[in-house]
Parts: structure tokens; C-alpha cells; sequence
């Protein structure tokens, strides 16, 4: 009879230990459900904020290839002239004409067409309906009203003003700039002689550009054009008729204009007053694209900041949901 008993009992407990482990892993399945049907939700909704994400990063991406690409610039060479040599309408014009160049001539007022050797008024008529510009040349003595007569007889002759003045490095005062300036004149080209690195000049800026120019035989040609490419930047020429940096052959000359267009892919070669106003008109796109372009960046870096918040708080939740699930 006790043995009975006893193995009732242990009969009952077993089943009871059965009923319980069925209900323990019942309510366990249920549980990993709940906690799946969480974590497929999180899955579901991070896959969309994930894509979004992706989105926003792809959009500055394409934002800035854009902005490499509508912005682009290249380099800038120019010819300056010194004087109104005949030379440069007999010899120099058709070699430029035939190389689809033009070119600009300083003119200073002992230059002036009627002196000696000078072309004629025709002549420099001819080179301006060509393209070519002129721009005036503060000379060895000039007082501060120097280039009074060459702006006289632009004016005179109805050529356009440019607000260029060129000057030789050497005869360069503060005085005279402020005079410049003040005559409504933005640009001084600062002639070097034999030049240097330093005159590659950047993009014209407000007040008074001073961009360099050196002689066209002058030293260090190959690390000036080097350093123009890889900056961008302008560099000016200078062809005159006496000095020896500058002295003009055209077994010279024509060799330049044939070594600087093996680099047509990187330079471009142009008048000084066209390359000016390339380069503001750079200059202008430049700060235009930048400013929409970072409008439209900083938004999407906020849209991004908002999207991994939602991220963090979408973790937070699950860990949140999945403690109560269980």
C-alpha cells in the first residue's frame, strides 16, 4: 500500500513537471514571437531610414562632382605688347591672326601712333577690330598725370577703357597706385623683367588686382607655367622692342606660341583684358555655385543628423519593447 502511495506521488509529480515544461516553453515561444515580430518591425523600418540615408550621402556626393565640373577653370597666358612698334602690325598680327590669338598693347604716351617707328592710327584701328586691346603704360618719368594722354586719346578714338594700367616693378609707388585707383582704374600689371615664380597671379579680388608679368625670355619659364597650371592661375608675357628680357624675334616668339599650345589641354592662351574679365566671371560662378552649394549640402547633412536620430531612437525602442515582450 505504501508503495502505491509513493508511486502516485511520483506519477502526479512527473506530470506536474511535464504540464509546467509544456507551459514553459509555450509561454518561451511566445515570448522569441513577440521578440521577433519586434525585431522584423526595427528591420523594416531601419531598411527605409538606411535607404534615406544613403540617399542624402549620394546627393552630396553629386553636389560636389557638380560643382568640380561647373566651375571648372583652366589656366590663363597673355601677350602684352610693349609700344606701337609697326612691327607688331607687319610681323607679330598675322602670326597671331593665323594662331587664333589676339593680344594687348601697352601703350605709353612717348608710343603714341605718330611717333617715330609707330604704327598708324589705321593700324592700330585694324588690330582693334580684330580683338585686340590697349591698355596704357606708366613709363620711366611720368609724373602722377602719366597716362593723362594715353587716356586722352583712347577716349579720343573711342577704343574701350579697361581699367588696366601696366607699370615696370621698379617705378611702383604706393602714390601712384592710390592715383591709379582713384582715376577709376582696378588693375595694375606689375611688370618683373625677368620675372619668377611670383607672378603667377590669382583671381582678380576687390580693391586693386595686381597681377605680375615678366618678359617672354625670362628665367625659370618651365617652374612658372608649372605653377600656373597647377594653381590655375594667370601669367602674363611681356614682348617688347628693347629690353633683353623682353626683345622680340620671331624665331622666338613663334616657338613660345608653339611650346605653350603642346599644354592646350591646361592653358588657355588670351588677350589680358579677355583673361580679366575669364576670370572674374570664374570668380563670380565660384562664389554663386558655393553658396547654393553649401545651402543645399548643409541641409542634407541636417536631414542626415535627423535620420540618425531616428536610428538611435528606433535601437532604444527595441530594446525598450523587447524587455516588455518577454
Amino acid at each position: 500500500m505504501k508503495r502505491r502511495v509513493i508511486s502516485m506521488v511520483c506519477t502526479v509529480i512527473a506530470l506536474a513537471g511535464v504540464v509546467l515544461l509544456a507551459w514553459g516553453y509555450k509561454n518561451y515561444s511566445k515570448e522569441q514571437a513577440n521578440i521577433s515580430s519586434v525585431y522584423s518591425e526595427l528591420s523594416e523600418k531601419l531598411l527605409v531610414l538606411e535607404a534615406e540615408k544613403r540617399e542624402a550621402e549620394r546627393a552630396i556626393s553629386d553636389i560636389n562632382k557638380t560643382f568640380e565640373s561647373t566651375v571648372e577653370v583652366h589656366s590663363t597666358v597673355s601677350f602684352i605688347f610693349r609700344g606701337m612698334s609697326n612691327v607688331i602690325y607687319t610681323d607679330i598680327f598675322p602670326i597671331m591672326k593665323d594662331a587664333g590669338l589676339t593680344g594687348t598693347i601697352a601703350v605709353s604716351k612717348e608710343t603714341l601712333p605718330g611717333n617715330e617707328g609707330c604704327m598708324t592710327d589705321e593700324q592700330v584701328k585694324a588690330l582693334v577690330a580684330a580683338g585686340w586691346s590697349i591698355v596704357p603704360e606708366w613709363s620711366e618719368g611720368d609724373g602722377l598725370n602719366g597716362i593723362t594722354s594715353v587716356d586722352l586719346w583712347l577716349r579720343e578714338n573711342k577704343y574701350v577703357i579697361d581699367c588696366i594700367v601696366m607699370i615696370s616693378e621698379q617705378y611702383y609707388t604706393s602714390e601712384i597706385e592710390n592715383y591709379i585707383s582713384i582715376s577709376g582704374y582696378n588693375t595694375l600689371i606689375m611688370n618683373t623683367g625677368y620675372g619668377g615664380d611670383s607672378v603667377v597671379a590669382t583671381d582678380p579680388v576687390e580693391g586693386m588686382w595686381k597681377p605680375g608679368a615678366m618678359g617672354y625670355r625670362g628665367n625659370n619659364l618651365n617652374s612658372v607655367l608649372k605653377k600656373a597650371m597647377d594653381n590655375k592661375g594667370h601669367i602674363t608675357f611681356v614682348i617688347g622692342f628693347e629690353a633683353s628680357s623682353e626683345l622680340y624675334t620671331e624665331t622666338k616668339f613663334t616657338s613660345m606660341l608653339s611650346y605653350l599650345s603642346s599644354y592646350k589641354d591646361e592653358l588657355e592662351m588670351m588677350n589680358f583684358v579677355d583673361a580679366k574679365k575669364y576670370r572674374m566671371d570664374y570668380d563670380a560662378r565660384l562664389k554663386d555655385y558655393s553658396a547654393q552649394m553649401a545651402s543645399e549640402i548643409a541641409k542634407l547633412h541636417s536631414d542626415i543628423a535627423i535620420i540618425e536620430e531616428q536610428i538611435d531612437e528606433l535601437y532604444k525602442n527595441y530594446e525598450m519593447n523587447k524587455d516588455d515582450k518577454k
